[in-house]
């Protein structure tokens, strides 16, 4: 059973009408809240306020059955008092002022969230006592100590965007099952020393950072299948050409000029974002695999029709889907763009 509560009193439950609660979303309105009376068997639990929450008097109220927490913009007193929760297994902590991270060292988490917090004792609370780990997520925190998180041995999923972070602060750094990363909205002039993090990277979010070049010195991480690199300012892709086993790219909102684009060539793209892109035509990816191309606000549309295994194109100037264009929308009038489909129109019909 699943349920939203909005309350405006002190106490969540005066009754036994949610006897059978399993998941819990709390939006409480007033400061002074109660957990009494919140035995129930739940293993889902939302708290958001604008408020204080006191867990050394309250957590003796919540269900040893609780295996996912979220906790948001709450002033949490007591946290300590946290560690009784054997069961949890997921904690989400969004805007949460939390001055003792002590109870995590307890906990066996497999997916762990501190998102708008202030994260610098990582080392103390967390090193050696998290192992269990798959799932990290620590944007906005105000942290870089990235090499600390190298004990976190399962760890799969990293989320680190918006910590200021540059390159220097990955060197050295080795996540031996790391396969999904994000390093979005940092100082990042490049992808040296971030591809190279595991041997099991699959994905990798960098955009929104200050990368104007893809080059590599050295042997790169071929089995990369999705990158975003898009919001940058890069000019020079021509390090891309080691990922050749890369599915998808979006390269949005970047200086790339028709003649570098030639590196993807040989790429077995499936999936495209040129979005505002200065290069001014498809031509030099026409022979491409790839099925979806996101064309926005181009300089030029030329060639849409190229791309022999294209099945999904999306522009400002019209929607093609299906596998022979049997479908049109048009969503901005161009007569030059207009003419081109009605042409392929009557070669299909």
């Amino acid at each position: 059973m699943y349920s939203r509560i909005k309350q405006s009193g002190r106490s969540i439950f005066q009754s036994q009408q949610y006897a059978q609660l399993h998941n819990l979303i709390y939006e409480s309105v007033q400061s002074n809240i109660s957990l009494d009376n919140i035995n129930l068997p739940l293993q889902s639990l939302s708290l958001y306020s604008p408020y204080s929450l006191n867990f050394k008097v309250n957590v003796n109220y919540l269900s040893t059955t609780i295996q996912e927490l979220l906790i948001q913009n709450y002033k949490v007193i007591g946290s300590d008092s946290l560690k009784n929760l054997s069961k949890l297994v997921r904690l989400q902590l969004i805007g949460t002022q939390i001055t003792d991270f002590g109870f995590i060292q307890h906990l066996n988490l497999t997916e762990l969230t501190v998102q708008k917090t202030e994260f610098t004792i990582f080392e103390k609370k967390i090193k050696n006592n998290q192992l269990s780990l798959r799932k990290l997520n620590l944007n906005k925190c105000s942290f870089n100590e990235i090499h600390l998180l190298q004990e976190l041995t399962l760890l799969t999923e990293l989320e680190l965007s918006g910590n200021q972070l540059v390159n220097e602060h990955f060197r050295n750094c080795e996540f031996r099952l790391l396969q999904e990363i994000d390093v979005s909205h940092n100082k990042l002039r490049s992808l040296d020393n971030i591809n190279t993090l595991s041997p099991m990277l699959v994905k990798i979010k960098a955009n929104n950072n200050k990368m104007a070049r893809i080059f590599f010195q050295t042997q790169q991480n071929s089995d990369l299948v999705d990158l975003d690199i898009s919001h940058n300012k890069l000019k020079d892709i021509s390090g891309l050409k080691a990922f050749i086993n890369l599915q998808q790219l979006n390269i949005k909102r970047n200086l790339i000029e028709e003649r570098r684009m030639k590196v993807i060539k040989n790429l077995p793209l499936q999936w495209i974002d040129l979005t505002k892109s200065q290069c001014i035509s498809l031509k030099s990816i026409n022979e491409l695999t790839i099925q979806q191309i996101i064309f926005y606000d181009c300089q030029n549309c030329q060639n849409i029709f190229s791309c022999k295994n294209l099945k999904k194109y999306v522009s400002n100037y019209g929607r093609l889907l299906g596998n022979q264009y049997t479908h049109l929308q048009i969503e901005r009038s161009n007569t030059e763009i207009i003419l081109q489909i009605k042409q392929v129109f009557i070669q299909i019909f």
